[in-house]
């Protein structure tokens, strides 16, 4: 007997989409290794040499978490938190076997009786930079005696805190206590900054029940198990981040944007990251912690995408709040000469090096801050393993 025409065309639309999801799940599935190299290269991430030693979180930002494991254990060593945007970890024209800022840090510092570890992200911001410090001042096991932080100014233009990192702060209550608590005592001195705390605290109490209820937990196995079968369910992080790189690459060719385009402030953003900055000063010393801020050095061969005067007023204003709270600060933009950087998208690369950059860095960190770390040290014959 002949089928209807309702039911031909529900027949036909069927395998159409069967034969199309297949299709796109083939080539999901044969571009997944280029897809996952792009994501890697596009945030400079470095492959690693298995069982090597993590001196800084392989993830960058992805799976806090996951990082806290392998940092040195500050009871029975001092411990040096490193925190940073890309340039911290990221090297231009990278070659096996290279080593990035935080693990030059480390091994220089180890021979002091001092450790060093670094939480990193692209595109770091003020909060999660706090964030960052209060994850490792919660635990007696990873709180650190000093907090180096490179300052970098078009970073000032981000807020909001990572979905990965709401999702740590809401699976570590440990954490979240400390969190809630920031602001106990500075309300009225940092309002931008702690109003931003309780509305992070908001997410990522939102974020919570994807992972802690029942139901959340059902759909995440859900997820699991069809990502072992289905390559557009697993490899979906790597197609997210290919569509938006192809965006953002359509967004800067169509505006004719280019990586020396100005870039002015939005000046609410810079309130309150500058404002977050001072607080962020003030939660360290209250634990007993050492912050130690520098500029990022610039690629002197590149034109920045500042504003000159903006650039200028951040400068001032970040040494301001050194000298009013009494830490040690230091303009480095200019510590990494010519031919130390490399390219990106085919241009001069204004704030990522080579791997003699990050080395130059290093031992200038080490120079300028030589008293900071001598008075971390440990007296001899009492350096922890």
């Amino acid at each position: 007997m002949a089928q209807s025409p309702p039911k031909q065309r529900a027949g036909a639309f069927i395998a159409a989409f069967t034969l199309a999801f297949a299709a796109l799940n083939y080539g999901a599935s044969r571009a997944a290794a280029a897809l996952h190299a792009a994501r890697d290269r596009d945030l400079m991430l470095l492959r690693h040499v298995p069982g090597a030693v993590p001196h800084y979180d392989w993830s960058c930002g992805e799976d806090l978490g996951s990082a806290l494991p392998a940092v040195p254990d500050a009871r029975t060593a001092p411990l040096v938190l490193i925190s940073g945007m890309s340039q911290t970890y990221a090297i231009n024209d990278v070659h096996e076997g290279a080593l990035p800022l935080p693990d030059r840090l480390d091994a220089s510092l180890a021979r002091r009786g001092v450790r060093a570890f670094g939480l990193v992200a692209p595109n770091l911001q003020n909060e999660e930079a706090l964030l960052m410090l209060v994850a490792m001042l919660s635990r007696p096991e990873t709180k650190p005696r000093a907090w180096l932080y490179g300052l970098c100014f078009d970073k000032l233009r981000n807020v909001d805190v990572r979905p990965a990192m709401l999702r740590f702060l809401a699976a570590h209550p440990e954490v979240q206590t400390h969190w809630d608590h920031l602001c106990d005592e500075d309300t009225t001195a940092f309002p931008l900054a702690c109003e931003r705390i309780k509305s992070t605290s908001k997410h990522a109490a939102e974020e919570q029940p994807t992972t802690t209820t029942a139901i959340g937990k059902i759909e995440e196995n859900t997820r699991n198990a069809a990502g072992t079968v289905i390559p557009l369910t697993r490899d979906r992080t790597a197609l997210n981040a290919a569509g938006q790189t192809k965006i953002y690459e359509l967004r800067n060719w169509l505006l004719r944007i280019r990586t020396t385009t100005e870039r002015p402030i939005i000046p609410a953003r810079y309130q309150l990251n500058m404002d977050l900055l001072r607080l962020s000063v003030r939660i360290a010393k209250r634990n007993n912690i050492r912050p130690i801020f520098y500029i990022i050095p610039l690629n002197p061969e590149a034109k920045a995408p500042y504003r000159p005067e903006e650039y200028e007023a951040f400068k001032r204003e970040a040494s301001a709040i050194a000298q009013a709270e009494q830490i040690a600060f230091a303009n480095l933009e200019n510590a990494v000469p010519e031919g130390e950087w490399g390219l990106l998208y085919g241009q001069p690369d204004f704030k990522h090096f080579r791997e003699a950059g990050h080395t130059r860095l290093a031992e200038t960190l080490l120079r300028t801050f030589d008293s900071e770390w001598q008075a971390l040290a440990p007296a001899r014959g009492n350096v922890g393993p």
